[in-house]
């Protein structure tokens, strides 16, 4: 059996045989095939794995069904007797599946039969599957970049069919259109905003009924009109930088304290995740209501363009 800790797959395409009382194998083709990104996104422990094929489906990524403004479609699986959807079974344990199947409580999980690498054996695996399959019609969305970097690179992890990694690299990929990007020119400059404090803004989590629920992106503060209670009443800046990164938010999420993330030090990739959160606020909630006085605090004086203006609030 493969060492557990390794990162790199053994690349054993034979019959695993029937799991263990507990031990379930999932057949991973979105961001369930990379056994790093297992470990250290999702704080599961994969035990092994098999290059497999799942006949009858195509990978799609349908239109509305994400995030939009940030992650406008996730990979998901649509009914097709002609296609075939590359992938990776894993073995988790009974603790681990639990998890696993928490984490992908949008999906129906039913057991399938894919094809193992060796092209001689089939195994069962578990499935992700829709809960409601759409119209054969239904128009593909775009998944984000970061979204696309997992599949690319667990695929690659797996060694995965050369011309279905090509495939996946060819994913179209969400960018701000010209209406966002107009409506970025819109924000108020910080300085013509009301100042928060990190307390102020804790008052507005959800918990008390004589406090709107407000949410802070990028240091600027916003009604929040339903979405993740996890972002209630805090600066979610920090926690969007670790989600670009692929790295493990329940481990790692601050609870958006200082210090923040200096947005001038960002890597491009992080700046424009974090932005997409920014914009998907201004697109639902409209302008802000103040900023984030702490965070401004830790930014650079003045302009950064794209970004904000007038920060007088900088004690840099």
């Amino acid at each position: 059996r493969p060492d557990p800790h390794s990162t790199q797959p053994a690349m054993d395409d034979s019959d695993p045989g029937t799991p263990s009382p507990g031990y379930a194998w999932k057949f991973g083709y979105g961001s369930n095939m990379g056994m790093e990104f297992l470990r250290s996104k999702k704080g599961l422990n994969p035990l092994d794995m098999r290059r497999c094929i799942l006949t009858g489906w195509s990978l799609s990524f349908p239109r509305g069904a994400g995030l939009d403004y940030v992650e406008p479609a996730w990979a998901t699986l649509k009914e097709d007797a002609e296609g075939k959807v590359h992938g990776v079974a894993v073995l988790f344990n009974a603790e681990d599946k639990t998890k696993l199947d928490a984490q992908e409580g949008g999906y129906l999980c039913e057991f399938r039969k894919v094809d193992l690498y060796n092209g001689k054996t089939k195994m069962h695996a578990e499935v992700y599957l829709p809960k409601k399959q759409r119209p054969a019609d239904h128009p593909e969305g775009e998944c984000s970049a970061r979204y696309r970097d997992i599949l690319v690179n667990g695929a690659k992890e797996a060694n995965l069919d050369a011309a279905w990694v090509a495939k996946l690299e060819r994913l179209a990929t969400y960018k701000p259109d010209a209406e966002t990007l107009a409506l970025r020119d819109t924000l108020p400059p910080v300085s013509n905003l009301p100042v928060m404090t990190i307390s102020d803004l804790a008052r507005h989590d959800g918990t008390d009924e004589g406090f709107e629920v407000y949410t802070s992106a990028c240091g600027f503060i916003f009604k929040q009109k339903g979405g993740f209670k996890v972002y209630r009443g805090r600066d979610i800046t920090f926690r969007n930088v670790l989600h670009s990164r692929h790295i493990n938010l329940d481990a790692n999420d601050d609870g958006g304290k200082s210090p923040f993330p200096r947005l001038t030090h960002l890597e491009p990739s992080a700046l424009a995740y974090a932005l997409c959160y920014r914009d998907r606020f201004m697109h639902k909630a409209g302008a802000p209501v103040a900023v984030l006085s702490e965070f401004w605090a830790e930014q650079e004086a003045g302009d950064l363009a794209g970004v904000y203006t007038s920060n007088t609030l900088s004690s840099l």
